[in-house]
């Protein structure tokens, strides 16, 4: 029986009527050892059957009396009429107690009977209930795995979104140059058309050089590869001199082209910080540099971003995935050994019963002075040294389950060498417990 695997076990303990819980190193022997009780039990209760079958239907003792009642007839049918009426009471009687004994053997088979149809029930009953319990843990089961796989789908699709709003983005914004070219321009009391086409040129070859400079500048920041420049903003002497090096004529014209910028209305990509960041410029006296709002980053430096960003999302949703496992990983270990906890602490009922009981008839016969033990001493007396401090938690339940769910054990305190003991006191009669 020890060469039996996990299933073939449970699928022998379901055939007789015990629904068993998880099996693992710990529980296989208490299992294996329940199986062997019950085979026991379903072979001894066949061959009672078979020993009470149609052939021996007739108990010895009732082929007896009948076998008395016919040779005693026959003696009487040859006597004379006083000893016949003798004899007649003399039959009365005998036929009295063979019914007598017909009507005990015809209830004794009825209540075996019954009694085989109560076990049927039991084992029909506990089967029900087996394969209800395995019914709920796989629908659990299955609700929690459809549950994870349900997340896991929504953070995919949502880690893909983020990738692709953070490569390719939502919607470019317009490109502020072509706003430049609609600024208004002033020839400065010139009007002739030459006059007013060349300073339009410059105007936009300005604006046009500003937009690139700061974009290029914001760009850099933003890759992790700042130039010169301590910040993004750049401050107007530092604008005048790059412009100065593009052509000579463009400091002239900044702070005209900048009045523009603030008087327009349209977004040119230029941005006009103040003094204090926070709050809108209200005149040019308090501008404090230049922004560009629009960066421009390289085909390489946008893919490293994506790329950056997408891991991090990734390690998130990863570590997400993680504590969502583990956390289910923990939740069926600790099911399984609630499970398994369980089954130990009712195996532990059975026997503290059992010896509680065995007790009270060795005093009942007495062979034992007192009719109760002491808690301790059952516990030690069932439970290894090395296995006591494990089965604390275990025995700690078994003896809560003794105490409100057994009637037929009592717990009392009583003095023992001296020491005060809680006990446990057997209440069945003897009687009752030898029937049990």
């Amino acid at each position: 029986m020890a060469s039996l695997s996990d299933e073939e076990l449970r699928r022998g303990l379901r055939a007789l009527g015990f629904c068993p819980g998880p099996i693992s190193d710990s529980t296989r022997k208490l299992y294996l050892n329940k199986l062997r009780k019950l085979r026991a039990t379903d072979r001894n209760r066949v061959q009672l059957l078979r020993s009470q079958g149609p052939g021996n239907k007739h108990p010895p003792q009732a082929s007896l009396q009948r076998h008395r009642h016919d040779s005693h007839r026959q003696r009487t049918s040859s006597a004379s009429p006083r000893h016949r009426t003798a004899s007649f009471q003399r039959d009365s009687e005998e036929s009295d107690e063979e019914d007598d004994d017909e009507y005990g053997y015809r209830e004794e088979t009825r209540y075996r009977q019954l009694a085989d149809s109560g076990s049927s029930l039991k084992k029909g009953d506990a089967q029900r209930r087996c394969d209800s319990t395995a019914r709920w843990n796989r629908f659990v089961e299955r609700q929690l795995s459809r549950a994870l796989l349900a997340c896991t789908v929504a953070l995919s699709v949502v880690l893909l979104w983020l990738v692709y709003v953070k490569t390719v983005g939502l919607g470019q914004p317009a490109e502020p140059g072509s706003n430049i070219l609609l600024l208004p321009m002033d020839c400065k009391g010139k009007s002739d058309t030459y006059c007013r086409a060349e300073e339009k040129r410059m105007e936009l070859q300005l604006l046009s050089e500003l937009y690139s400079f700061l974009a290029k500048v914001a760009g850099d920041f933003e890759c992790g590869n700042p130039s010169q420049f301590k910040s993004r903003c750049v401050s107007i002497p530092e604008v005048e001199s790059y412009l100065a090096t593009i052509n000579k004529g463009y400091p002239s014209r900044l702070a005209e082209a900048l009045q523009w910028i603030h008087q327009s209305d349209t977004d040119l990509g230029i941005w006009l910080v103040g003094k204090d960041p926070q709050r809108a410029l209200v005149s040019l006296q308090g501008l404090s540099c230049v922004q560009s709002t629009s960066p421009a980053l390289s085909l390489g430096c946008r893919l490293r971003l994506a790329v950056h960003a997408a891991i991090l999302k990734s390690l998130i949703f990863i570590l997400a995935l993680a504590v969502m496992w583990g956390v289910l990983v923990l939740l069926r270990y600790r099911w399984r050994r609630l499970q398994e906890e369980e089954q130990a602490m009712y195996e532990l009922v059975r026997r503290i019963i059992a010896a509680v009981r065995e007790h009270y008839k060795d005093w009942d016969q007495g062979l034992e002075p007192i009719p109760y033990l002491p808690i301790p001493h059952v516990r030690d007396a069932l439970l290894p040294p090395q296995n006591r401090r494990r089965m604390r938690c275990v025995w700690d339940k078994a003896v809560e389950f003794v105490a409100s769910q057994e009637s037929r054990i009592r717990t009392e305190s009583h003095r023992v060498a001296g020491e005060d003991f809680l006990v446990w006191r057997w209440t069945q009669p003897a009687e009752l417990s030898d029937s049990s």
